[in-house]
């Protein structure tokens, strides 16, 4: 959901899209997992998810990660809690540890774009082009897979 790429759309939107976007059936459009990460969780894990999700959009790394070590949340099963954790650990330099939680986040949503594609920047920052490129482009053929089964409005 808010990952490396959607992060950068929302610095571009003004704080009137985004109250229509939280409030508007069109979040879906632009996060189209939402309901099925939400479901999965319960209410105080979902309050602890949206509380780190603002500091981790403010750039508020020191905030979001303690938040989002907490077990409750990294037992949820929400590639999201998964892959903001992956993107503070490749921004404090911890490569090893980012990939890996960026991996366990593809586990339980192997199309989550997000994931994917900070996975494979990652890898070609440290020279892996090959496994860089690999992700990329299976990543890239599940999203295009979704979109052949959703319809042209995807």
């Amino acid at each position: 959901m808010y990952g490396l790429f959607s992060r950068i759309l929302l610095q571009e939107l003004d704080i009137d899209t985004l109250e229509i976007l939280n409030k508007d059936t069109t979040i879906l459009e632009f996060f189209p997992h939402w309901n099925d990460w939400k479901e999965r969780i319960s209410l105080p894990s979902q309050q602890l998810i949206d509380e780190a999700r603002a500091a981790f959009i403010e750039g508020d790394y020191k905030t979001a990660e303690p938040i989002l070590n907490q077990p409750t949340l990294l037992s949820s099963k929400n590639p999201e809690v998964l892959q903001m954790l992956a993107t503070i650990y490749y921004d404090q330099g911890k490569f090893n540890k980012a990939i890996a939680t960026f991996k366990r986040a593809l586990e339980i949503e192997p199309s989550y774009t997000d994931a994917a594609v900070g996975l494979s920047i990652i890898l070609n920052d440290i020279g892996r082009y090959d496994e860089a490129k690999k992700v990329f482009e299976e990543a890239r053929a599940l999203l295009d897979q979704k979109k052949q089964a959703s319809g042209p409005d995807v």
